[in-house]
């Protein structure tokens, strides 16, 4: 397989790439970014790093899901919601 990106979650904080992460972050590289209050997941976004590596810009991203997971199909930028 090949790597496309890296995700992680920004607990008790918004789903935006932080200092940190434009610090740490790769060219070319998909950064996936779950926002999580008082434990319960929320907003999901998705970011590429600028080619002179000043800033992120925010990207789309689509997650196939299957019947058996009973997981939502997420686009970045849109808060999560699991089926009853």
């Amino acid at each position: 397989g090949t790597l496309a990106g890296f995700y992680h979650s920004h607990p008790d904080h918004p789903a935006r790439p932080s200092q940190t992460d434009l610090e740490a972050a790769w060219p070319n590289f998909a950064y996936v970014i779950i926002s999580v209050a008082a434990g319960v997941p929320g907003d999901v976004t998705a970011w590429r790093l600028n080619d002179d590596r000043s800033a992120f810009d925010q990207t789309g991203l689509a997650l196939p899901v299957t019947s058996d997971t009973k997981r939502p199909t997420v686009l970045a930028g849109a808060t999560t919601e699991r089926p009853d």
